[in-house]
């Protein structure tokens, strides 16, 4: 199965781990998703991560907390290229994931390249894959996954605070009250003035 297969396929705990065994060493990074993507995510592409959980926002400390990059280890973790989605494609995707369940608030987007995430190494290797993956609903997206994966959870516990680090805040927020407003550039992080609705907890 190809790289894109892999991390569309069930069950979705193990989709790195089986993209390791079957690809390891990012070989096949640079395979196209579909044939309406964008092509493989470059090195100086930014990709954004949405936050959204409550349980992933340092509300003492003002940060994202790694726990928020868990799906490295598991089902590959969602990110969007900014290069190719417009603000407008952004707030909807924001406001799909926020309705998605009862209770949701967008906290805030955080941002890294992929020249940043290939920065990290684990044993002299690279300790994260950056793999082209669109779907329908969002033909920018990507999934990371880490690269080989340690069986010691305080050492995955440990690159996935590495990768937080590489991620910053994208200083973006959607529209007050109407998250489909036109806005300004997702590229860019300008437009909105709203701050984030993040609850104490």
């Amino acid at each position: 199965m190809t790289p894109f297969e892999i991390l569309q396929s069930d069950p979705r705990d193990n989709r790195c781990r089986r993209l390791h065994a079957e690809h390891p060493d990012c070989l096949c990074e640079q395979d196209s998703g579909a044939p309406e993507s964008p092509g493989p995510v470059l090195n100086d592409e930014a990709v954004v991560r949405i936050i959204y959980a409550q349980q992933f926002w340092d509300e003492v400390n003002c940060v994202v907390k790694p726990a928020a990059f868990s799906e490295v280890d598991t089902c590959g973790m969602s990110v969007t290229r900014l290069n190719h989605v417009s603000d407008d494609m952004l707030r909807k995707q924001v406001q799909d994931r926020v309705e998605a369940k009862p209770n949701r608030t967008f906290i805030k987007l955080v941002r890294a390249t992929k020249a940043d995430i290939n920065s990290i190494e684990f044993e002299n290797r690279r300790a994260f894959c950056c793999y082209d993956t669109p779907n329908a609903g969002n033909p920018a997206h990507a999934d990371i996954c880490q690269a080989h994966p340690p069986d010691r959870k305080s050492i995955r516990a440990g690159m996935r605070r590495k990768l937080q680090q590489q991620f910053i805040d994208h200083n973006w927020t959607p529209k007050a009250k109407t998250l489909g407003e036109p806005g300004g550039s997702a590229a860019t992080g300008e437009g909105s003035d709203m701050q984030s609705n993040v609850a104490p907890g």
